[in-house]
C-alpha cells in the first residue's frame, strides 16, 4: 500500500527546480484585469462627458447674460428717451469742439447747447 505524506520544503524545491513549466509560473505578476481596465476607461468617460456639460452649461449662461445686455441696450437706445439723451450728448460734444450744428432750436438742450 502506498502512503500519502506531507513532503519536506526540500523536497518540493528539489521537484520544482526539476520542472520544465515552473520556470514559466514562478513569477509573480500583478496585471489589470479586464474588470478594472473597462472601469478605468467608463471613469475618465464619465469625468469628460461632465466636463462637457459644465462647458456647455457656461457657455449657454455667457450668451444669455449677453442676449439679456443687448436687448437692454437696444431697448434703452430705441427708447424716445434714450434717443433724445444720445442726441443731446453728441450736440453737446459738438458744441464744445466748435462745430454748430444745422438745426438750431429756439430752446436750450439738456446741456444748455
Amino acid at each position: 500500500s502506498s502512503r500519502m505524506d506531507v513532503i519536506s520544503d526540500a523536497e518540493k524545491e528539489a521537484v520544482m527546480s526539476k520542472s520544465k513549466i515552473m520556470k514559466d509560473y514562478e513569477e509573480v505578476i500583478d496585471r489589470e484585469s479586464a474588470y478594472e481596465i473597462l472601469n478605468k476607461k467608463l471613469k475618465v468617460a464619465e469625468e469628460l462627458s461632465k466636463e462637457q456639460e459644465e462647458e456647455k452649461r457656461e457657455e449657454k449662461t455667457t450668451s444669455r447674460s449677453t442676449r439679456k445686455e443687448k436687448s437692454a441696450v437696444d431697448k434703452v437706445v430705441n427708447s424716445t428717451t434714450g434717443r433724445m439723451i444720445i442726441r443731446e450728448v453728441t450736440r453737446g460734444i459738438l458744441g464744445v469742439l466748435g462745430v454748430s450744428s444745422s438745426r438750431r432750436r429756439k430752446s436750450t438742450g439738456l446741456f444748455g447747447f
